[in-house]
């Protein structure tokens, strides 16, 4: 049975998957499987995933977003690790190296996330500050409370028990599922951040991204605001 379980839910991602996968057999860390949920993609890439044969685990689904796609995906998985990798991002080749390493030194720490390096639609490192230093810190439950943290799901390796614990994405609230995920985490440990950018993370909708959470979250849509009250 694989340590680590990689996660990858993918919509219509014929133009990134192969870089994604690719990022993945490439690591220093050998002891993984892969499996992709392919949510209802209509383009070519479900035949991508298809041609790497039995390296990966492919499940094909109607199309019903990331929070189910990924939650299917970990149903599906067997790893005492499970390592999120969104089909536009990708991998440095020591990703699941130092992640694994840091949460099997420290029994208390359940989930790892890093810095990342933003790219653009051709690759290029466009040289943003994702992590500025105010926030170069794992989180406390009032840090997550107070504002937008700047944990991304592609940098994330969390504790498969712990993902098991917090119930896993909620559906409930589309578009935020993973910053509501990060609280329900919060709350039975610590996180670990390691400053190293191990983590290519495509930037091209994240401007547009950050403007419809701060609507939703500000707004009270999606059921987040109501959910976050009832909870704390």
């Amino acid at each position: 049975m694989a340590r680590v379980s990689v996660i990858t839910p993918v919509y219509n991602g014929a133009r990134t998957i192969a870089r994604a996968i690719d990022s993945v057999l490439g690591q220093s860390f050998r002891d993984f499987e892969i499996i992709i949920v392919d949510d209802g993609s209509t383009d070519g890439t479900a035949e991508i995933v298809e041609g790497y044969g039995g390296r990966i685990m492919l499940r094909r689904e109607s199309h019903a977003q990331q929070a189910a796609a990924r939650n299917l995906a970990v149903k599906t998985s067997h790893g005492e690790y499970l390592a999120f990798l969104d089909a536009d991002d990708s991998w440095l080749p020591d990703k699941l190296a130092r992640c694994v390493e840091a949460l099997d030194r420290d029994r208390g720490c359940l989930m790892v996330y890093s810095n990342m390096i933003a790219v653009g639609s051709d690759g290029a490192d466009l040289s943003i500050e994702m992590i500025p230093s105010p926030v170069a810190h794992a989180p406390s439950m009032d840090d997550l409370l107070t504002r937008l943290w700047p944990i991304v799901p592609s940098t994330v390796v969390i504790r498969r028990e712990a993902f098991d614990r917090a119930g896993g994405f909620s559906p409930d609230v589309a578009g935020c599922e993973d910053i509501y995920f990060w609280l329900i985490a919060r709350e039975q440990g610590e996180f670990r951040y390691l400053p190293e950018m191990l983590v290519r993370f495509a930037y091209d909708t994240y401007p547009e991204l950050l403007r419809v959470l701060r609507r939703d979250i500000e707004g009270g849509t999606q059921n987040f605001i109501p959910l976050i009250r009832k909870r704390y």
